[in-house]
């Protein structure tokens, strides 16, 4: 389960991934904030409100939240002059400014927990100034809780993309466009006496020691991304007919002990050992070639979607297992073969072995 709000108490252990998503919605702002009368609707402990304020160049921020706790929190750890946290339900709060108005609301991960959703939505319309922008994310709770029985606790409701685009446009008109909050995987340069990488205990403060300006590289997915299974739904309003917000990246450095790489590697140097003991027992029985050929290919396919669906490496367990219980052979090698941990991973290549005898 998701970290549903970010504490900063010393207490509280850093956590990177949490920080990444958290930080992640408001980063689709970052540009937006500079000279801007901005509205954070649930602001949780402020860290956002104090990125758009003072790292983004936000005139004038004002965060709401439920919880007395959180806002405390936020006065104690992100207050600034041009920063006011108030502590209510928004929809309640809201309702009391009658002529305020904001150039830029954002409402990351808020309009699940309320229950009089399209007053919310009014509420947030009637504040924005005419060219003011809107910004509302909504978590991907069907891809969380997939089952009808399962739900988030603190959730009033679990949102599909079309149930959160009909809801939403019903009361602020068509969106600009629509972002998808995404994991991501791939490689970054860190200076080695970086901050961002020192083996210091961190607290969640530790989210603020940034990158401000890292030199980025989007590529294209594999897997193509849907708003069936990305962790979160991003509405943009009244950003500009002819402009569309830019992609926007929260990451965090890692190392390569906690990647799949690993076993990528295992498998293939699995696969190519099982290919030459097998080429050496049946090199004069060419049918019998081009079937542990067939079987090899398959292996590389299992082994080369590895990264995005992990489930494959139990059934390649599963097959490589049996393949090596009707291969085995008194040589060495497959003796060796035998008693590793490699007769999990072998199902195509044994089960072609028995079919020839």
């Amino acid at each position: 389960m998701f970290i549903e709000r970010l504490e900063f108490d010393n207490s509280k252990a850093y956590s990177a991934i949490e920080s990444a998503i958290h930080m992640g919605r408001y980063q689709a702002v970052r540009e937006l904030c500079k000279g801007k009368r901005v509205l954070d609707i649930a602001c949780g402990e402020g860290y956002g409100s104090y990125a758009m304020a003072h790292y983004w160049g936000a005139e004038e921020v004002i965060g709401v939240d439920i919880s007395q706790k959180a806002i405390e929190s936020a006065k104690l750890h992100f207050s600034a002059s041009n920063i006011t946290f108030i502590c209510g339900e928004a929809d309640e709060v809201m309702s009391g400014w009658a002529a305020d108005r904001f150039d830029l609301i954002v409402s990351f991960e808020t309009i699940e927990h309320i229950e009089k959703s399209q007053q919310f939505l009014q509420e947030l319309k009637r504040l924005s100034t005419p060219n003011g922008m809107i910004f509302i994310s909504c978590p991907n709770d069907h891809w969380y809780y997939p089952s009808p029985e399962q739900s988030n606790p603190y959730h009033i409701r679990k949102y599909t993309f079309d149930e959160f685009k009909m809801l939403t446009e019903n009361i602020l008109g068509s969106s600009t466009n629509y972002m998808l909050g995404l994991p991501i995987s791939g490689f970054c340069n860190i200076d080695l006496n970086s901050n961002l990488i020192n083996e210091e205990d961190k607290s969640m403060v530790t989210m603020f020691e940034m990158d401000q300006e890292p030199i980025s590289l989007l590529l294209p997915a594999t897997v193509n991304p849907t708003p069936e299974n990305c962790s979160y739904f991003l509405g943009v309003w009244n950003y500009g007919e002819d402009k569309q917000v830019k992609n926007s990246l929260s990451v965090h450095p890692t190392s390569m002990d906690h990647t799949d790489y690993k076993a990528v590697l295992y498998l293939r140097g699995e696969v190519e050992r099982l290919q030459s003991a097998s080429n050496l027992e049946n090199k004069n029985n060419l049918h019998s070639q081009e079937l542990l050929k067939d079987a090899t290919e398959q292996s590389k396919h299992l082994t080369s979607s590895l990264l995005e669906h992990q489930d494959k490496i139990k059934q390649l367990e599963s097959d490589i297992e049996h393949l090596i219980r009707v291969n085995e052979t008194k040589t060495k090698e497959l003796e060796t073969i035998l008693s590793s941990k490699s007769w999990k991973i072998t199902s195509p290549l044994r089960k072609i072995m028995r079919n020839l005898k």
